[in-house]
């Protein structure tokens, strides 16, 4: 309850019921960009199981004035992704980790066991370090480049603890390996936080790797997320037609699915990366122009009125676009 009580302070100035959805883990176009827009994606299927009734109770009790009971918890929670498959998940932290692995173990003589065997994981590490080589970097150089770089994203870690905890998880670290619960043990955590915990301090190092000037680890980042990406095979399906030229409609037609539902995972591909759809903005801005550089209509009501004949996903990816700026001016 002590969980509840924080996510309900803390979330107090919005909606309990798109809130509620969103810990859940209801994965609609309409609550992954409610999320989004209001900066709570770490809550995302953060409570599968919490009963409603438990949560619009907390909410009701959740007094205006109150601070956050436990703000450690909330900014652990600030950087979770939670909208990320569990299996695309995993897929990241093998694929840091046997890159680790391999460097740890470049050079010595010993075999030694990959961590992993998932052929899609070993052909990523194995396609980054080739690359490196072809641009003149060698393995002594890229593990010192590496490790620097590690360095650099542990530092950002908000505490010392979750730094030791993922340098433990490290093949070669020298590190005795945490348990979630004595890392919970160690912070002050709720016990409820044991499920997610882990996935959570991955996905503190990954947003330290895109926000820190480390550009060898973000050049490995852009392959892990690229073969690995956030949604399902279904999305999936959706934009590798997309990348082919094809429009929304054919989509829908080929695949005999709606288009409400082709254009719910438009929406879910412009929250990852709108260039995922480059080849549908370009045509549908054609069509149908609209002011990017100004600032989106507050409701969907108002941008029909203004643009009666654009598509609804249109005015996501223009919500989407006006927020991205805002974060890069906040930078």
């Amino acid at each position: 309850m002590e969980m509840i009580h924080t996510l309900a302070i803390a979330t107090k100035h919005l909606k309990p019921g798109s809130v509620y959805q969103v810990l859940i883990g209801k994965r609609t176009a309409t609550t992954l960009f409610y999320a989004y827009q209001h900066d709570i994606e770490g809550l995302f299927a953060l409570l599968p199981t919490l009963d409603k009734a438990v949560w619009e109770k907390a909410t009701a009790n959740a007094s205006i004035e109150e601070e956050i009971p436990d703000p450690f918890l909330w900014q652990l929670l600030s950087k979770r992704k939670g909208y990320i498959q569990p299996h695309e998940h995993q897929m990241h932290q093998l694929s840091y980790r046997l890159l680790f692995q391999v460097l740890a173990n470049s050079g010595k003589e010993q075999h030694y066991v990959p961590m992993t065997h998932h052929v899609a994981v070993q052909q990523l590490v194995k396609y980054y370090l080739a690359h490196q080589q072809q641009a003149g970097v060698s393995i002594l150089e890229l593990k010192k480049i590496l490790h620097l770089e590690l360095v650099q994203v542990l530092e950002q870690l908000p505490s010392p603890a979750l730094a030791d905890a993922l340098v433990s998880t490290l093949s070669g670290s020298g590190v005795n390996a945490w348990t979630p619960v004595q890392l919970i043990d160690a912070l002050g955590l709720p016990k409820t936080m044991v499920r997610v915990l882990m996935t959570t301090l991955w996905d503190h190092f990954e947003w330290g790797v895109r926000t820190s000037d480390v550009s060898a680890l973000q050049f490995f980042q852009y392959g892990v997320t690229q073969r690995f990406p956030a949604w399902n095979t279904s999305v999936a399906r959706t934009k590798n037609l997309a990348q082919a030229g094809w429009t929304l409609e054919q989509i829908a037609d080929k695949r005999h699915l709606k288009e409400s539902t082709i254009a719910d995972h438009f929406v879910e591909l412009l929250l990852d990366d709108p260039a995922w759809l480059k080849l549908q903005l370009a045509e549908e801005m054609k069509q149908h122009p609209l002011p990017l550089n100004d600032h989106p209509p507050l409701q969907y009501r108002l941008y029909k009125e203004q643009f009666p004949n654009h598509p609804f996903w249109l005015y996501r990816y223009w919500q989407i676009l006006a927020k991205k700026r805002g974060e890069q001016a906040d930078v």
